[in-house]
């Protein structure tokens, strides 16, 4: 029982990270004014057309958001509306205009 409640405390500690970093990413653009098509091909590096969590964190990291594995898999798997495994420009869109409060 004590480790289920550790379970369920650890996965609500991860979606407020999660959410956290996709505010600190709202924040970014507003704060340069950046086009959101243009972040997510800087985002995309590999040129997909789609960010799975390794191209998100690491994009990320180079724009100065700093996230976990987990955390970047937690906002994949949130904002892949289609199940691809991969954010695409849609939903990276979406992502961004999400209110935050219901991550």
């Amino acid at each position: 029982m004590a480790a289920a409640a550790a379970t369920e405390a650890s996965e609500h500690k991860l979606e407020a990270e999660a959410a956290a970093a996709v505010d600190e990413l709202r924040e970014l653009l507003f704060r340069q004014e950046r086009n959101m098509r243009d972040v997510f091909k800087k985002l995309d590096r590999s040129g997909t057309k789609g960010l799975n969590a390794r191209d998100l964190r690491s994009g990320l990291h180079s724009m100065g958001i700093d996230i976990s594995d987990a955390e970047a898999a937690r906002i994949v798997a949130r904002f892949d509306s289609d199940g691809s495994g991969q954010i695409e420009l849609g939903e990276f869109v979406r992502m961004l205009q999400s209110d935050p409060d219901r991550f």
